[in-house]
C-alpha cells in the first residue's frame, strides 16, 4: 500500500480508527497536564 497524505489518511478512517487516535491524544494532553498539575 502507498503511504497517503495525512488528510487523506484522516477523511478514510473509520470511526474505531478515530476514537483510538483520540484517546492516544487524551492520554498525552493527561500526562502533560498531569506534570503541570504537579507543580
Amino acid at each position: 500500500m502507498k503511504e497517503e497524505s495525512s488528510d487523506i489518511e484522516l477523511n478514510g478512517l473509520s470511526d474505531k480508527q478515530i476514537v483510538d487516535l483520540l484517546r492516544e491524544v487524551n492520554q498525552e494532553v493527561i500526562q502533560s497536564a498531569g506534570i503541570i498539575y504537579m507543580w
